[in-house]
C-alpha cells in the first residue's frame, strides 16, 4: 500500500516537472494525511527507475538541527541543480502531523489491535499473494504452536 502512495505521489511531481527529494514526498503524503516514513520512500526512489527527462543529482540540504547531509534530488532536464532551491528540509514529524490532521500518525494507543486470524487452509494467502496464512500454519506446526499464536 504504501508503494503505491509512493509512486503516486512521485508521479504527481514528474508530471508537474518539479524537483523533489525524499524528504519533498514524504511530507506531501504526509500532508494529504497519511503517514510515511522517510526511510520508506528514500528506500523506493533508490529502486526507481526515472523516466526519460529526469535525472538524479546530490545536494547539500541542511536540517533543523543545523548539520548538513547529502540528499539525491530528482530533477527534470529541464532544469539545473541551481535551480533547486528547498535545500533546507526536515521531515514532519508526529506532533506536526497530529496537529494537522487531529490524529496520531501511528493510531491511538489504547485503541486495541485487530489480529488477523490464519485460515485452516494451508495454501490460503489472503487473497494478496503473500501466503502469509501458509507461512503461519508452517511455522505452527513446525514449533508445536497452539492454533492462534
Amino acid at each position: 500500500m504504501t508503494d503505491i502512495l509512493i509512486e503516486t505521489k512521485v508521479d504527481e511531481f514528474v508530471a508537474a516537472d518539479t524537483g523533489f527529494t525524499s524528504v519533498d514526498i514524504c511530507n506531501a503524503i504526509k500532508t494529504d494525511g497519511t503517514w510515511v516514513r522517510n526511510r520508506d520512500v528514500a528506500a523506493w526512489l533508490r529502486s526507481w527507475t526515472p523516466p526519460v527527462g529526469y535525472g538524479i543529482s546530490k545536494v547539500t540540504v541542511m536540517l533543523q538541527s543545523g548539520a548538513s547531509r547529502q540528499a539525491g534530488v530528482y530533477l527534470p532536464n529541464s532544469l539545473s541543480i541551481a535551480d533547486y532551491t528547498a535545500t533546507s528540509q526536515e521531515a514532519m514529524k508526529p506532533d506536526e502531523f497530529e496537529a494537522m490532521h487531529g490524529k496520531k500518525p501511528f493510531g491511538d494507543a489504547d485503541t486495541p489491535l485487530a489480529v488477523a486470524s490464519a485460515s485452516d487452509d494451508p495454501d490460503d494467502d489472503g487473497g494478496d499473494g503473500s501466503q502469509s496464512a501458509s507461512v503461519g500454519a508452517r511455522l505452527r506446526s513446525m514449533f508445536s504452536w497452539a492454533p492462534g499464536n
